[in-house]
């Protein structure tokens, strides 16, 4: 994975994550690709058929992408996304693509090793996920609480800290500014979208 990669956040409101933007006909709602893409995660969970669609597992969230791109493009659409930005920074500790990269790539087999069965069952964390429709962010503000209060956090922060190229404290930074942002889409009722770059 280059270094010089960024992700650019954005918080899709419900209507618009619904309905889509009657002015651009040609976009379909992000719900429908969405939906698809739920439906081959849940067959993938339960071992069902994923072999199979995981190419169009990929496009579903290659078209979620591309669409909020688009939105972004027109004026007024969407507030301007959060960016967690390339490595190439002098400003330390900043908030970075690929410690967040790394992080998410981690946390679901983290949790597994740090997290008892039961509670891993009833969360169900869709972590390292490009896409969060509206009605999961609270889930997801549940898992990011939990994960906050547990002693062995900082090992993760460590582990991704070490495969970024990054220091704790950024790693630590960027998981509390994803935190925060899952906060704000709850607050504003919007689902949350990744947009990966390279610059």
């Amino acid at each position: 994975m280059k270094s010089d990669m960024q992700i650019k956040t954005f918080l899709i409101p419900e209507t618009l994550w619904m309905n889509g933007y009657h002015y651009l006909p040609h976009l379909p709602p992000l719900n429908i690709p969405a939906s698809d893409a739920l439906a081959i995660e849940r067959r993938a969970h339960k071992k069902v058929n994923y072999f199979n669609e995981k190419h169009r597992y990929t496009l579903c969230c290659e078209r979620i992408q591309s669409i909020v791109l688009e939105l972004s493009y027109e004026s007024g659409v969407l507030k301007l996304p959060f960016v967690f930005s390339s490595d190439n920074t002098e400003e330390d500790n900043k908030p970075s693509a690929m410690a967040h990269f790394e992080m998410m790539n981690l946390l679901n087999r983290w949790m597994f090793r740090n997290i008892p069965e039961q509670e891993r069952i009833m969360l169900y964390a869709r972590t390292s996920f490009v896409f969060f429709p509206p009605q999961d962010i609270d889930k997801q503000i549940e898992i990011f609480e939990l994960l906050n209060k547990h002693n062995n956090i900082y090992k993760l922060f460590r582990k991704a800290a070490k495969k970024s190229n990054t220091s704790k404290k950024t790693c630590q930074n960027t998981f509390q500014i994803r935190h925060k942002i899952f906060k704000v889409a709850a607050e504003n009722n919007s689902g949350v979208v990744d947009v990966l770059e390279f610059l």
